[in-house]
């Protein structure tokens, strides 16, 4: 009867983990209930500024402007949701802010690609210096972590393109050194 019932536990955790997913470089990743997540965040974050939990669920830029304003324990957020600290913080400011602040432009992307493409040819190094001053060349400001995804995309994608190029023509080895 023990034995039954110490199998029985081990059935009942394992079903209320998340499900993991794989993305496109096979790493597992967990589906992660947006309204369940926002939920308990906000029920957090409603214990420490003024506002109530159903306000910060109704008004997500407050929410984020009072995350921004206190220390969030994403270890005991994430515990409520059976997930890891880097779980739920990635989600949040990976995913959550990026959907919430906007997607980069077409005509953005093309000014980031290009001025990539320009810097690499150039040998002019894409550090943070060249970043900030690209980021005052695009239409409009983005969120950080949205325009660091595209930047990097591009520069990946670039590298990559610029490799193939270099194969075909050794005179383009400087530019890699």
């Amino acid at each position: 009867m023990l034995i039954l019932y110490y199998f029985y536990l081990n059935i009942i955790q394992f079903c209320q983990q998340p499900t993991p997913i794989y993305s496109f470089n096979n790493m597992p990743q967990t589906k992660i209930d947006m309204n369940q997540a926002l939920s308990i965040i906000a029920q957090y974050v409603s214990l420490q500024v003024p506002y109530t939990q159903k306000l910060l669920i109704e008004q997500p830029m407050l929410l984020d402007e009072a995350i921004k304003s206190i220390k969030c324990d994403w270890v005991q957020i994430g515990s409520q949701l059976n997930l890891t600290r880097q779980q739920i913080y990635r989600w949040y400011y990976d995913t959550h802010q990026r959907n919430l602040y906007g997607q980069i432009s077409p005509e953005d992307k093309l000014i980031i690609k290009e001025s990539i493409r320009a810097a690499l040819l150039q040998g002019i190094d894409l550090d943070s210096k060249f970043q900030d001053q690209l980021k005052s060349k695009l239409l409009k400001s983005y969120q950080r972590n949205a325009f660091t995804v595209v930047f990097n995309n591009q520069k990946r994608l670039l590298l990559k393109s610029l490799n193939k190029q270099q194969q075909l023509q050794p005179s383009l080895l400087y530019i890699f050194e």
